[in-house]
């Protein structure tokens, strides 16, 4: 037996969608493959991988917003089909350096009511989000860069104290992630999701998330400029020209 136990918390569900604050009205001839993002840092949980792949679905919004038109979204740029490449002016992929994270500290048994004198696990636990999104544009046939713009996320921290349970017993094992990079396949996914974070501390991690989302968008946003990427693919046809595709 023990004390009456909190109610439970409803899960906060994360909107990642994003509408350009500066849409045109003019459509440009230029077609856009969009591909998954390749990570680079580290973003923890099942909430963190909802989060990254919203990206592609948001970008492909953004272009659409722009004037400009889209294929895919693909999983990777050597997964993509000749016809497909071909019949892309331009690629654009993020590169995820970002560190979204938990951190336990002071772990602690604490009474929590119980009538028989036994304890339970208590812990404080730190949220973070620190990094930035670099978005690369290619020609996809030869993959040379053409253009690429980074956008600093807003470092975001808190403390959610107080928890209990299997988050208590979990530590985030840093460095995992090959500094190269990997592409976020479908594989890839499912096995670097981890869990999701339950209850109040669930919640915070996934509003940290949105405001991530929310901040690597609208920093994009200001950079994807209609008539730079209709001079992108001049560059793209000057490539292909000269590469005989």
């Amino acid at each position: 037996n023990r004390a009456a136990e909190a109610p439970p918390v409803t899960p906060y569900t994360p909107k990642y969608v994003y509408q350009s604050a500066t849409p045109v009205q003019q459509k440009q001839d230029v077609s856009i493959a969009i591909v998954n993002p390749i990570l680079k840092g580290m973003v923890a949980g099942a909430d963190g991988i909802d989060m990254l792949k919203a990206l592609p679905s948001a970008l492909t919004d953004l272009i659409t917003a722009k004037g400009m038109t889209y294929r895919g979204p693909f999983e990777q740029l050597d997964t993509m089909t000749f016809p497909d490449k071909k019949g892309s002016d331009l690629a654009l992929y993020p590169e995820i350096e970002l560190e979204a994270l938990w951190e336990v500290s002071n772990s602690r048994a604490e009474n929590r009511g119980f009538i028989n004198g036994s304890t339970v696990t208590v812990c404080d636990v730190k949220l973070s989000s620190k990094g930035r999104v670099s978005f690369v544009v290619i020609e996809p046939l030869s993959k040379e860069t053409l253009w690429r713009k980074t956008v600093n996320v807003d470092a975001q921290e808190m403390m959610v104290p107080n928890q209990t349970g299997q988050i208590c017993h979990m530590q985030i094992q840093k460095g995992q992630t090959p500094s190269a990079g990997i592409p976020l396949t479908a594989q890839a996914l499912s096995s670097n999701s981890g869990p999701a974070l339950e209850g109040e501390l669930g919640n915070a991690y996934r509003k940290m998330l949105e405001a991530t989302f929310n901040s690597v968008m609208k920093g994009i946003d200001t950079y994807v400029n209609t008539e730079e990427f209709a001079s992108l693919k001049h560059q793209s046809q000057e490539l292909r020209e000269k590469k005989v595709y």
